[in-house]
């Protein structure tokens, strides 16, 4: 018996120095169409990041898995997509978020999907290419500017997504006219003026998570290390992971 109960001891030591089991990688489904970007400098960011893997599919091609995306935790959408979409697939990009998938959504993807109201609905934003009518209000065609030196705060220093980050200034494309929801909650703030405001929001859509970041047009964002620390935790916050 005093043999057996050593033995259980050691073996309780032994587990404490142990490694604990990491968790899988997060599985995201990047979107990417209708809109050009520097792919090397793109790809390259999300590379970096071991604990996300990442599976690229280009618009019209990629509108073939939005039926169902049932190998993904999260969609990043980094496309501006404004082709044809099924009900079916409208409806299977909507269900993964409702049913608790993730979705990032970047720089131009604010202007993707100008006929489906359902999806701005869901980002909490919506960029407009053409004067038109939006929530009860008239909206002139949006005002985009590139090269700008944006100073940009931290709204909500303590949500997970900008846990870490300080006030920091970056070199990117700012968006002017942009409708943001009544409902999203704010991360990042830009006192700019060819921006709006609210530059980086988060919200909920039934049991799913949305991050929206404005930032991100080409390899000056990709390569700020206060972008790629953004867009990492943006993305396993949005998986439900834990990113302390």
């Amino acid at each position: 018996m005093h043999r057996a109960l050593l033995s259980l001891a050691s073996l309780l030591s032994l587990a404490t120095y142990l490694p604990a089991q990491q968790p899988p990688p997060v599985r995201a489904l990047l979107l990417t169409g209708g809109h050009g970007f520097n792919q090397k400098a793109f790809f390259a960011l999300f590379d970096r990041m071991r604990t996300i893997r990442y599976e690229h599919h280009a618009f019209p091609d990629a509108a073939n898995l939005l039926a169902s995306q049932d190998r993904f935790d999260v969609i990043i959408a980094y496309d501006m997509w404004n082709g044809p979409l099924t009900d079916a697939q409208k409806s299977g990009y909507l269900n993964f978020i409702r049913q608790g998938g993730g979705l990032v959504a970047l720089h131009h993807a604010l202007a993707g999907h100008q006929s489906w109201p359902e999806f701005h609905l869901m980002l909490g934003g919506r960029y407009f290419l053409s004067p038109q009518r939006w929530q009860g209000r008239q909206y002139a065609r949006g005002i985009p500017t590139h090269g700008q030196r944006l100073r940009v705060t931290i709204a909500d220093p303590k949500h997970p997504v900008t846990r870490g980050l300080e006030p920091f200034t970056i070199h990117d494309e700012t968006y002017k006219g942009y409708w943001v929801s009544p409902d999203v909650h704010p991360l990042l703030r830009t006192d700019h003026p060819k921006s709006e405001r609210i530059i980086a929001w988060c919200k909920s859509y039934g049991k799913g998570r949305v991050v929206y970041i404005q930032l991100g047009h080409g390899p000056e964002a990709y390569g700020h290390p206060a972008y790629a620390r953004l867009v990492r935790q943006a993305i396993l916050w949005t998986a439900h992971r834990d990113n302390r």
